[in-house]
């Protein structure tokens, strides 16, 4: 297997997909923590 050259291909798509998840998951935007002044404060909205 090693001599066929399958291998290069093989590490070549994890890399890929690797990199592919660390994107996304940079790029997902983070939930903020709700502080307690926030929720007991009625005025959010219409």
């Amino acid at each position: 297997m090693i001599e066929s050259g399958l291998w290069i291909i093989l590490l070549e798509a994890a890399i890929a997909l690797g990199l592919l998840g660390f994107i996304v998951w940079w790029t997902v935007p983070k939930k903020k923590k709700e502080s307690p002044e926030d929720s007991k404060d009625g005025s959010h909205g219409s």
